[in-house]
C-alpha cells in the first residue's frame, strides 16, 4: 500500500513512510458521521482524510477506506441495504479483496454486511429503542491490523447512538467467527465482564465488532470517530486509526 506524496513532512508518528497517509471518508446521502470522521482522523500526525462521494468510482488514491456512521439513504428497506448499491461499493469491495484496509462504523458496519464484506447482520435493538450513550469495549484480538497496541483484554471507551446495532448470525458463522478470532471487540463492564448488563444493543454474544476472514475489514459498532480526544470524554477510538496507520507502514516497509 504506497504512501501518497501529499503533505512533505516527516511525522514522529509516520517512521516508515514520510508522507501523510490518505484515507477516503466516504459519503452516502444520509451520511452524518462523516465530518466526525474526517476530522478524527486528521487530528493524528501521520494521517490525512478526505471525503469522497458515493457517486465516484475510483480509492486508488487512498491508502484506508472509512465507511462513517449515519443514516445512508434514510435507512430505508434495511440499513445500509440501498448504499450496498452506491457506485463507490465497487471499488470498496474491489480494494478490500486487494487487501485494502476498510473501517465501517456504525452504519458503515451494516453497509459492510449489506455488502457480503462481512457475515451475520445489524437487527433491531432488543430493547426497540434507539441507544446514545459511552460504552465500554473489550479487546479479543490485540493483533489485528485495527488493535495494535491493546492488549488482549484492554478496555476501550467510545460512543454508541443507533436504533438497529444488534449483531446477529448463525450458529455456524458465529462458531467460524470465535473459532478464528475474527470478533474484535465485545460490550464489556468496567471491569471487564462479559455480561448481559454491559451488552447495550442485545448483540449475540455481546458482539461489537467483527472481522472479515483475511483480517483488513473491520465492523464496529461504537463510534471510534468520536472518541479521539479526550475533550469528548474519551480519546480511545484514535488507537483504531493509529493502528491502521501502524499496519500500512508495516505493509509498505515490507515492500520497500
Amino acid at each position: 500500500m504506497p504512501c501518497r506524496e501529499r503533505l512533505p513532512r516527516r511525522t514522529a508518528n509516520s517512521r516508515a513512510c514520510s508522507f501523510d497517509m490518505k484515507f477516503a471518508v466516504i459519503q452516502f446521502p444520509g451520511s452524518n458521521c462523516d465530518q466526525d470522521c474526517v476530522a478524527g482522523i486528521n487530528g493524528i500526525e501521520g494521517l490525512q482524510a478526505d471525503y469522497v462521494w458515493h457517486k465516484e468510482m475510483s480509492l486508488r488514491d487512498y491508502d484506508a477506506i472509512v465507511l462513517p456512521g449515519g443514516f445512508a439513504y434514510g435507512d430505508y428497506l434495511r440499513c445500509g441495504a440501498i448504499a450496498r448499491f452506491s457506485p463507490i461499493m465497487k471499488a470498496v469491495i474491489s480494494d478490500a479483496r486487494a487487501g485494502k484496509l476498510v473501517l465501517g462504523t456504525c452504519n458503515g458496519f451494516q453497509v459492510l454486511c449489506e455488502a457480503g464484506l462481512l457475515p451475520g447482520a445489524l437487527v433491531r435493538n432488543r430493547s426497540l429503542r434507539f441507544v446514545c450513550e459511552m460504552v465500554t469495549l473489550r479487546v479479543e484480538v490485540p493483533d489485528s491490523p485495527f488493535t495494535h497496541g491493546s492488549s488482549e483484554g484492554t478496555l476501550l471507551r467510545m460512543p454508541i447512538a443507533h436504533g438497529e446495532g444488534c449483531y446477529f448470525a448463525d450458529a455456524e458463522t458465529l462458531h467460524e467467527l470465535n473459532h478464528n478470532r475474527r470478533v474484535i471487540m465485545r460490550y464489556a463492564d468496567n471491569r471487564g465482564r462479559i455480561v448481559p448488563d454491559a451488552n447495550p444493543n442485545g448483540s449475540t454474544e455481546n458482539i461489537a465488532g467483527i472481522c472479515n476472514r483475511e483480517g483488513n475489514v473491520f465492523g464496529l459498532m461504537p463510534h471510534p470517530d468520536r472518541a479521539c480526544d479526550a475533550r469528548l470524554g474519551s480519546a480511545d477510538g484514535a488507537k483504531i486509526f493509529q493502528s491502521m496507520m501502524q499496519t500500512i507502514q508495516a505493509a509498505h516497509a515490507r515492500a520497500a
